[in-house]
């Protein structure tokens, strides 16, 4: 796991921590990938839950992360973002704004 991975789920923990909600992240391993730049070994984690009626899955990526509600999809890559922590921070933000939804 990566700090980026770490320093999300994390944060993660904790915002749906405010909202009531306690998840675990499961640790799933890429094979390899040309398409999505992954080699066997890599690893992502990975949380699904129901929040108020919907349906919420949550990925973080060595260097992303994104999440579907229900069934859009909300992905926040690298290249988007002049540093990790921006693109955290956008999608920690998108994440507590699909909560407030509730």
């Amino acid at each position: 796991m990566t700090n980026f991975q770490a320093h999300g789920a994390a944060s993660v923990q904790a915002i749906l921590g405010r909202n009531g909600v306690a998840v675990e992240f499961t640790t799933v391993e890429c094979g390899d990938d040309p398409a999505l730049k992954t080699v066997k070994g890599d690893v992502f984690l990975r949380s699904t839950f129901d929040y108020a009626g919907r349906k919420l899955d949550i990925y973080i990526y060595p260097d992303e992360a994104g999440f579907f509600v229900d069934s859009e999809w909300r992905i926040f890559e690298a290249p988007d973002y002049d540093t990790a922590d921006e693109l955290l921070s956008a999608f920690v933000g998108a994440l507590e704004q699909e909560m407030a939804k509730g």
